[in-house]
């Protein structure tokens, strides 16, 4: 497996700790919204192949009432925002 191969699938690990860290430190998070948009697509299609939750990875999702592409990625993640 070459460097990009592993990288490209997990990209989303530094997109959804970026807001991870916002949320601790209270600063803004200024994650784009089509970062967002694919790293949401990428984690429904790895969850597809392996079963992220079960394996304790992520809780469950949160139902999104949101048309924001940061909040649905995050409510994939079972997160909550602190607001």
């Amino acid at each position: 497996m070459t460097l990009e191969e592993w990288l490209e699938p997990v990209f989303y690990d530094s997109t959804v700790h970026t807001w991870d860290l916002s949320q601790a430190t209270g600063v803004p998070h200024n994650l784009d919204d089509d970062l967002c948009r694919a790293a949401l697509a990428t984690l429904i299609s790895i969850n597809e192949s392996a079963d992220m939750r079960s394996a304790g990875v992520f809780l469950q999702a949160k139902d999104s009432q949101s048309d924001d592409p940061v909040d649905q990625l995050i409510a994939y993640t079972g997160r909550t925002a602190i607001r």
